[in-house]
């Protein structure tokens, strides 16, 4: 993977190491030595349950990650991700994983809980950078990575349901 020096970069990169385009997600994504390992990604909970946190965690301690970047894609009906945010931050802490980036993506526009500049972050977020136009999804697409599936769950229990289209970024 390239290097990621943005939040543009890092939102760009997240389907590629997916291998789709999650939504109502939250990515956690390890890093070793500055390099990106691996990359998790659980449907978005409704409530904190500390110990889905310490299981999703638990992956990154395993891999001997020094740092993590966090990403969460917050459904609609959800009005406060901070709180969960926090607790896997606070999991990270306790396992000294540092927490590099925590990007909260939803209607359309992104923030970093990490950054308190309100002319760089404001409340509101910034509008989500243009993935067709990104150095990183034409560097991955050069690579003959194309991002061929957008998925979307209805429900974490219902994984029959999972809803498929096809999304090609030549297009």
């Amino acid at each position: 993977m390239t290097t990621l020096t943005s939040p543009h970069d890092l939102i760009a990169a997240v389907p590629f190491l997916l291998g789709y385009q999650p939504l109502d997600s939250i990515v956690l994504i390890s890093l070793k030595d500055d390099a990106v390992g691996m990359a998790m990604r659980i449907d978005f909970p409704e409530d904190i349950d500390l110990d889905q946190i310490d299981s999703f965690v638990t992956h990154l301690e395993r891999e001997n990650s020094e740092c993590a970047l966090l990403v969460a894609y917050v459904p609609d009906h959800i009005l406060d991700c901070e709180p969960l945010l926090n607790a896997i931050a606070e999991a990270l802490e306790v396992r000294s994983i540092a927490l590099r980036e925590s990007l909260v993506i939803r209607d359309g526009r992104w923030r970093s809980l990490m950054c308190h500049d309100q002319e760089c972050c404001p409340p509101e977020g910034n509008p989500l950078p243009e993935f067709k136009e990104s150095r990183i999804t034409a560097e991955q697409v050069a690579q003959g990575k194309p991002l061929l599936l957008q998925i979307s769950m209805s429900s974490s229990h219902q994984l029959p349901h999972v809803k498929r289209r096809l999304r090609f970024l030549t297009n």
